[in-house]
């Protein structure tokens, strides 16, 4: 049996805290018959484009490394580790592990979100290259050695805001960064080896109780040319509740013109209703290092 570890992206930078880990080859195969014939006589590999999804509660460490755009490794290490467990015991000795490795990858973030009364999480895709469209791009042992760990830091919903008003009564963020990856494979061969950006749409998705602000933003849609959609992560403090809005050690989305809409509202029965602000922007930015104000 065998559980999360931290993922490590290059030059040892270790993405912590990981919620979840999920990994898919995506084979494409090729199955041949004689002519005619209903059972196969061929299989073989047409393509093959390995991608894994990683969800982290280590949002700065996450935004570090990846920001908005990703970031690629070559000719260097990612790996996605797993602890072995030990019956009787917690977790097997140091060198009996399961570890993927790639030695070239790009990884982009996906979406960033925090809701009320829950910790703040960060989502991600990883594309594992080939270094020349024939050598496989994953190898895996089952006697690895895993890094010991260190805890980072914790975040949880923080205001948001728009041209420098404070929104009020805000319940959910979600950032989506709306990066388009596709991958490239040359000569006939079966891996990729290489993946680009072809198209970003990033927005914002703020969920509110207060139904005024339909009336301030919408009730449809309003132009956000000129102004700033400003979104925080506010980071915990361990022992206690928040660290403090002064001190720099909060998470800053911002997003820049484009458009605001109501996307959505709804109430039912005696609970209270609920209304969605998706500004979809031009230009989305992150800090790891701000502090909490709309002044």
């Amino acid at each position: 049996m065998d559980v999360l570890h931290d993922l490590i992206f290059g030059s040892g930078t270790a993405i912590k805290q990981c919620q979840t880990v999920s990994h898919s080859n995506n084979i494409e195969k090729y199955v041949a018959r004689n002519s005619g014939g209903a059972s196969p006589e061929f299989v073989g590999v047409m393509s093959a484009e390995p991608r894994a999804t990683v969800t982290s509660y280590d949002v700065a460490g996450f935004a570090g490394i990846f920001g908005v755009a990703g970031a690629s490794v070559s000719s260097g290490t990612v790996t996605l580790p797993f602890r072995k467990r030990a019956s009787g015991s917690t977790y097997a000795g140091a060198t009996s592990h399961f570890t993927m490795t790639g030695a070239n990858a790009f990884g982009v973030p996906t979406t960033y979100s925090a809701t009320q009364g829950q910790a703040a999480s960060a989502s991600g895709e990883i594309y594992f290259l080939s270094s020349n469209g024939i050598i496989d791009p994953l190898s895996s042992a089952t006697d690895a050695t895993l890094a010991a760990q260190a805890f980072n830091a914790s975040y949880t919903l923080g205001p948001a805001g728009i041209d420098g008003t404070q929104i009020p009564q805000v319940t959910g963020i979600t950032v989506t960064t709306g990066r388009s990856i596709q991958t490239n494979a040359y000569n006939g061969y079966s891996y990729a080896t290489s993946a680009e950006i072809n198209l970003i749409d990033p927005t914002i998705e703020i969920t509110i109780a207060d139904f005024d602000e339909i009336d301030t933003y919408g009730p449809m849609f309003s132009s956000n040319v000129g102004n700033d959609v400003t979104a925080f992560f506010t980071k915990m403090a361990d022992g206690g509740t928040r660290v403090a809005n002064a001190t720099e050690e909060h998470i800053l989305f911002t997003l820049s013109g484009g458009l605001i809409e109501i996307s959505e509202f709804s109430a039912s029965d005696t609970s209270d209703g609920s209304a969605t602000i998706l500004i979809t922007g031009e230009s989305l930015t992150v800090s790891t290092t701000s502090a909490i104000s709309f002044s």
